[in-house]
């Protein structure tokens, strides 16, 4: 009973979304497939947690320190809140495939409303590549460390990639992301599912393995507290305000997804 009430709420849903997309001149022809779990899982998987956070933590250790590496993430994901809680509510009021592209349409108006269309499709999709770009780059380089740590393991000498060796790397990450992508919904669906879920795992395993393998710790006050500006004041930035906003890059860049 519980699983016939859900189903018929969800094509009640899917019902209500095409008369809206009918109002706004538009026939439903795209297949909806992805579930609740799917939409959770590529938003974790598109975030990328374990790359962004590996990546730019010195950033936020370096500018701010552990005050700004705690207190910046209820910062941020605040402010993000409050665009995420706009977005959802065009998402639903605009349902087509178009995105933020058909949205700056609807906003701007007849006048305005194509170049303001031109321009958020050309920078989302500038955005896209700068994305993918900076994840396989990253990438690439957890893979140098990756292997250096290996040999290090077993006491071997390890030499560093060289740049075209790195360059190498670089390409073959946004090859297999391209093939990925290429592959089917069914196949794009499975990969999402098993990347988000490994994401959730990595994350809960270095909370629980970093403090107890650690043969020190700071006390409360330091991780709490502590705000590092030497290395920012070495290099000219003596303003906490504008240390604390470099900082910041750490939680941001994670939610660029």
């Amino acid at each position: 009973m519980m699983a016939e009430s859900t189903g018929i709420k969800a094509e009640e849903l899917v019902c209500q979304d095409e008369a809206v997309l009918r109002q706004l001149g538009y026939k439903q022809v795209l297949y909806r497939s992805w579930g609740a779990f799917t939409a959770i899982t590529i938003t974790i998987s598109a975030m990328s947690v374990l790359t962004s956070i590996s990546a730019s933590f010195g950033t936020g250790l370096t500018y701010g320190g552990p005050a700004v590496c705690i207190w910046g993430w209820i910062v941020v994901s605040f402010c993000m809140l409050c665009v995420a809680l706009g977005m959802a509510e065009l998402a639903s009021a605009y349902p087509t495939s178009g995105g933020m592209y058909y949205w700056q349409f609807r906003l701007a108006g007849p006048r305005v409303g194509p170049f303001a269309c031109w321009i958020t499709g050309w920078l989302n999709l500038l955005g896209q590549i700068a994305s993918v770009s900076a994840t396989s780059f990253l990438c690439s380089g957890l893979i140098n460390t990756t292997v250096g740590m290996a040999y290090a393991m077993n006491q071997q000498e390890y030499t560093p990639f060289t740049q075209a060796q790195d360059l190498g790397v670089y390409a073959g990450c946004i090859f297999v992301v391209a093939v990925i992508n290429s592959c089917g919904l069914r196949v794009l669906t499975l990969c999402t599912q098993l990347g988000g879920m490994f994401h959730l795992a990595g994350v809960a395993l270095l909370a629980l393995i970093v403090p107890l393998m650690a043969t020190e710790h700071q006390p409360a006050s330091f991780v709490f507290g502590h705000f590092e500006k030497q290395h920012a004041e070495d290099v000219g930035i003596i303003n906490p305000v504008n240390i604390a906003i470099l900082g910041l890059l750490l939680p941001a860049f994670s939610y660029t997804g």
